[in-house]
């Protein structure tokens, strides 16, 4: 499988060249959000299925992450923190805004 990179500084901004990132980087990030955030982790890889998406639309970045609650957590609010967090962090180590941080709860964890 071939490496996907997004762009995130074009030729024109500098006479240095492009800058890009692996879209692994980019999972690696979100995934590290998730492990600041209280009360929710990722949910469980399997062989096929990655819990962090991330795709380039119309020069836009969209995330997807799957993730399980604290069962004594308020889902809304958590998934909140952590839509806020990986934005944040996002736009801090690679200066990249996103448009899209969709979350899905596949599930409780019980602590």
């Amino acid at each position: 499988m071939a490496q996907e990179y997004v762009l995130i500084k074009h030729e024109s901004q500098q006479d240095y060249g492009q800058i890009a990132v692996s879209k692994s980087v980019i999972e690696r990030i979100v995934s590290i959000s998730v492990d600041e955030v209280e009360g929710i982790i990722l949910a469980d890889k399997t062989f096929t299925v990655n819990p962090i998406t991330v795709k380039l639309s119309k020069s836009q970045l969209l995330v997807a992450i799957e993730v399980k609650v604290d069962y004594s957590k308020n889902v809304e609010e958590v998934c909140e923190k952590l839509q806020a967090k990986v934005l944040q962090t996002i736009e801090l180590m690679i200066g990249y805004k996103l448009a899209i941080v969709d979350i899905k709860v596949s599930g409780f964890t019980f602590n």
